[in-house]
């Protein structure tokens, strides 16, 4: 089993960079309708956890309040490192939505809805995503009910 887990583990590294591969050189083609995941600082609505002055939101949901609703252009969204406890909701609505953190081990959305607390464990889910085009680069989601909760969701993609 720990020799099946090494190279699964192994496989996955692998194929991210793949995709880090791919998504730089889909940004040097500048090919029309594809996002480029590069971003300006004036492009971003910044978030910081610790709920400085330097950031315009202290939460995630905040700041997705302010995508317009079925947005043809990329929406990105900077979220500055620290541990954000919060249910995220990316709606239907929320179209084409970057949300880019510090790493995904510095950058972490977290949560612990679970089962065995009596959510459904669709509802348990720590981000949800349903809008189209959603995009998150460097962050890292978890859910932490573990093991003796049963089922929990850390992140729930459906577009």
């Amino acid at each position: 089993m720990r020799e099946f887990l090494k190279t699964s583990q192994e496989l996955t590294s692998n194929g991210l960079a793949m995709v880090d591969q791919f998504s730089e050189v889909l940004n040097k083609l500048n090919i029309p309708n594809i996002p480029h995941i590069d971003t300006t600082p004036s492009e971003r609505r910044l978030l910081q956890a610790d709920g400085s002055p330097a950031g315009n939101y202290n939460r995630i949901n905040e700041a997705l309040k302010e995508v317009p609703k079925n947005n043809p252009t990329l929406f990105k969204v900077y979220i500055k490192a620290g541990i954000y406890k919060e249910q995220v909701d990316v709606t239907k609505h929320m179209t084409n939505v970057m949300s880019i953190g510090d790493g995904p081990t510095k950058t972490t959305i977290t949560g612990s809805l679970n089962y065995v607390d009596g959510v459904g464990t669709y509802r348990t889910t720590t981000a949800a995503v349903v809008g189209d085009g959603f995009i998150a680069k460097d962050i890292g989601f978890e859910n932490t009910a573990g093991v003796i909760k049963h089922q929990a969701v850390a992140l729930c993609v459906l577009t």
